[in-house]
């Protein structure tokens, strides 16, 4: 694959696009900024900014609850957004699409929609793979509903034993709810042949976590009733995020929260609720950051996804090729095709421990669990460093990075073979 990615011609250029990115031209400590964090948010793009800028000087006035032109203004950009990402998704119908303030709250607001359902002795189905923020919640739901928990193990390798997916799918699963793309790892998940199955065998409720998948999979939305994501995995402001709904969801589950914006009358006893995504927007929504993802997602489309994937695969697959001849270097998922990320651990040095070395050279990436301890745990491990890539990031980026790795891993080993005193020598300058 390597050598293929070597002499295709994209037509892609990730330095041209850096150009876009004005907070990636900086030097920390007399070195040019590495930054490899992008599973945890990424960069955004000036064109947003400027946006977001032109929002608020000349645009900014409260959605749907008004006629002046500054509220028809926002209320147009608004609901033009939503347009734009259902189509992008390939949402049948506008409407599906809600905006929340992130993945975490759409999966939570899913837990109160699917609530009622839910009886004693049913199951809720999830992975070890999960971010907290697709656990946690669906444990407390199991908790209060006296529903069973089903967790589907990984294999050694890190992927989902769908053997045990096959098997623990049950008549009495409810719920299914699964990553499209590990965070810690990039392995991704056969989700359509998961949910295919699901359907075929259940009538079971389907979610699928786009945070990871949104950003390195492209914008389909997958075979699922919830599909959530988070605005600032694309560049977008914080506080922003989407839930796109099935027809079949959206007609079954009533909203998790009320209050304005959502009805149509109310009286002392009774209320109408409105149709469609309004009814599941309690008070006033954040369209400064839907304005900002649309934004986003209209500049990314400028570039060709397939493109950019081949470049994205392509970087970390030197990256792995680097880490590979370091001897005390494990690395997470081995061997397994990654996208967005690749995290590894070393016998030398804590993930801590190197992280903070590697920042004293402008590298930045990301140490701890990653908000995914029963996949850790799993893996035999408590935490590691991820590397996460972006379409931004080029492949002398990738190399330093490496050179990096490599330099401080011996500096560490250096210092379990002659003790203690060798950490308080001089800091060493790496080449630029």
């Amino acid at each position: 694959m390597e050598g293929r990615l070597k002499t295709r011609d994209t037509g892609f250029c990730a330095e041209k696009l850096r150009s876009e990115f004005a907070i990636l031209q900086q030097t920390y400590q007399e070195q040019p900024l590495i930054y490899l964090d992008n599973a945890a948010t990424m960069q955004m793009p000036d064109a947003v900014k400027r946006r977001i800028v032109q929002h608020y000087e000349r645009d900014n006035g409260n959605v749907h609850r008004g006629i002046h032109v500054l509220s028809t203004r926002t209320t147009e950009a608004y609901e033009n957004a939503r347009t734009l990402i259902a189509e992008q998704l390939g949402a049948k119908n506008r409407e599906q699409l809600i905006f929340t303030a992130g993945t975490t709250d759409a999966i939570n607001q899913v837990c109160s929609m699917t609530a009622p359902f839910l009886m004693p002795g049913d199951e809720i189905m999830v992975t070890q793979m999960e971010h907290h923020s697709n656990f946690l919640p669906w444990m407390q739901l199991a908790k209060q509903s006296q529903a069973k928990l089903v967790v589907i193990p990984v294999l050694e390798d890190g992927k989902l034993d769908l053997e045990q997916f096959y098997r623990k799918m049950s008549h009495r699963t409810k719920i299914a709810a699964f990553t499209q793309l590990s965070n810690v790892t990039g392995v991704k998940n056969p989700v359509e042949k998961m949910s295919s199955y699901i359907r075929n065998h259940t009538d079971a409720l389907i979610l699928v976590d786009g945070a990871q998948g949104i950003v390195h999979m492209g914008y389909g939305m997958p075979d699922c009733d919830f599909y959530c994501f988070s605005g600032h995995k694309l560049g977008a402001l914080t506080g922003i995020g989407v839930l796109c709904m099935s027809e079949r969801a959206q007609k079954i589950c009533r909203p998790a929260r009320f209050g304005g914006g959502t009805v149509y009358q109310v009286s002392e006893t009774e209320m109408l609720l409105k149709d469609g995504a309004e009814r599941f927007e309690a008070g006033t929504p954040n369209y400064a950051g839907a304005v900002s993802l649309a934004e986003a997602c209209m500049f990314w489309k400028q570039y060709p996804g397939r493109a950019v994937r081949e470049h994205e695969t392509r970087l970390l697959t030197v990256l792995e090729q680097e880490l590979c001849n370091i001897p005390s270097v494990r690395i997470l998922a081995k061997g397994q095709e990654k996208t967005g990320c690749l995290s590894f651990v070393s016998s030398v040095a804590g993930a801590y421990d190197l992280c903070t070395h590697f920042n004293r050279y402008g590298l930045a990436v990301r140490s701890g669990h990653h908000c995914a301890q029963p996949y850790l745990n799993a893996l035999g491990i408590q935490s590691a460093v991820r590397v996460s890539v972006a379409p931004y990031n080029t492949m002398a980026e990738i190399q330093r990075a490496a050179e990096i790795i490599r330099e401080t891993i011996t500096y560490f080993e250096r210092i379990l073979e002659n003790g203690p005193h060798e950490h308080g020598r001089g800091r060493r300058r790496y080449k630029k």
